[in-house]
């Protein structure tokens, strides 16, 4: 059989899909044909229904899968209204907001099925009973509407049971992380070795890879034994330590303990203040990490902290709708003074925390911050407009003189430091080979 996914990332940077990725090997491997389809306008523009629906009929697929997060619920039932139209090809819906709102995607009317959890067992269980004629209402994962109501098939919970045997840990529920198995790992690492030249630099981009301590020391050591390129992993200070620390340094992910740095921030939380805000910014200048990532908080349905923020009467329901990614702006409603400060520091956090850092550039930025934080609504809308080439241009001059600053680079959401990004030409080819990655998925 031939399944297109379709991955619909509008309004968003352009990025991929670890699990279509591994989904497509899967059904691959059990000898279908898979095609993808992201719509993102930095590939190309978002098609017209015409357009769409001729491209299904060319692709001719007979199953479409879908892979949703919230963000892009709205576009995703437009682009299944169309396909519907356009082909009869079953419509299965997967990814996170199946999670979050399982029952809103099957009561929307416009997929056939969904897919929840760890489905690769699932799809391709469901694709090979399609093709057969067989039954496939039993098949674990999968969701549809039934008598008027969801019916939804138990989870498959084998992975939870093979952590349980291989980490020696336990579980509440589902409340775990998954990882491949090491020797998985080490085999794809050294296929890669063994058939791509000029390999610098290996990105494991597991959402919290030190999460647990036994697996990061079985990881080390086994790569260690394989390879002697650095690696880049995804750690939180919740879980992580010197042992930690140690066996990575060890296996060359780290120089010693002295980490180039890349944190992740999230601002306009339901209840955060002023001075919350200002406190986070006041961290990064203190901290003076290499770089440092910002979203706003989105509530996805289906969690705690979206409880809290409804609850909270918080959310901007019609503006949560609206948006198609959480980097340009929150849903959330805190007064029109936090609302304009949010905006401003969102647009531009490296102005904010030079002012507050040790630089010799800290008093300009400080004067800057005074100006931006003066304008009013309408005066910031053109102001920010042209604030992307200010910094810039601000940039430029201080990189000349030889002054310490960060500034936006790499996307509008990231903040480097200045002596990171004036030594590109100047450091080792892995440390290119980082920057070049995280352009591509940060």
């Amino acid at each position: 059989m031939k399944i297109l996914f379709i991955y619909p990332n509008a309004g968003s940077q352009l990025g991929f899909s670890y699990g279509i990725a591994h989904l497509s090997a899967i059904l691959r491997r059990a000898g279908h044909k898979v095609a993808l389809w992201q719509l993102c306008e930095d590939i190309a523009p978002l098609p017209s229904e015409k357009n769409f629906s001729d491209r299904l009929r060319q692709e001719n697929p007979d199953i479409i899968g879908f892979s949703v997060v919230t963000n892009q619920w709205s576009y995703a039932k437009k682009l299944a209204v169309w396909a519907r139209e356009a082909t009869d090809a079953p419509l299965v819906c997967g990814g996170i907001h199946v999670m979050a709102a399982t029952e809103q995607v099957l009561r929307s009317g416009v997929f056939d099925y969904i897919m929840r959890g760890e489905a690769e067992d699932a799809l391709a269980e469901f694709v090979d009973k399609l093709s057969r004629g067989h039954d496939i209402t039993g098949i674990a994962n999968l969701g549809f509407m039934q008598n008027g109501e969801p019916r939804l098939n138990p989870l498959n919970h084998q992975f939870v049971s093979h952590y349980r045997k291989d980490l020696a840990c336990s579980f509440k529920g589902l409340n775990y992380i998954r990882h491949f198995p090491v020797e998985q790992m080490m085999k794809e690492i050294k296929y890669l070795l063994a058939h791509y030249r000029n390999i610098r630099m290996f990105i494991l981009d597991d959402d919290l890879f030190t999460f647990y301590r036994r697996y990061v020391r079985q990881f080390c050591e086994s790569y260690r034994k394989i390879s002697p390129l650095p690696f880049v992993v995804n750690g939180h200070v919740g879980f992580f330590d010197k042992i930690r620390a140690r066996w990575l340094a060890d296996a060359n992910c780290a120089r010693q303990f002295g980490l180039h740095s890349s944190v992740f921030l999230m601002i306009g939380l339901p209840g955060e203040t002023h001075d919350d805000l200002m406190a986070t910014i006041e961290l990064m200048a203190r901290a003076q990490p290499g770089r440092y990532r910002w979203s706003f908080f989105f509530p996805f349905p289906g969690t705690k902290a979206y409880d809290i923020a409804r609850d909270g009467d918080y959310i901007d329901f019609e503006k949560m709708g609206r948006l198609e990614n959480f980097t340009d702006a929150s849903c959330l409603r805190f007064g029109p003074e936090q609302d304009l400060l949010l905006k401003k520091v969102g647009r531009i956090m490296p102005w904010f925390v030079n002012a507050r850092s040790d630089f010799e550039t800290a008093d300009f930025y400080r004067r800057k911050v005074e100006e931006i934080l003066a304008l009013d609504e309408a005066d910031w809308q053109r102001r920010a407009q042209t604030i992307e080439q200010e910094d810039k241009d601000i940039s430029k001059e201080f990189v000349r003189r030889g002054l310490r600053h960060y500034a936006l680079k790499y996307n509008r959401f990231m903040g480097v430091v200045s002596d990171y990004f004036t030594n590109e030409d100047r450091i080792p080819a892995h440390g290119a080979a980082a920057i070049d990655s995280c352009r591509d998925r940060c």
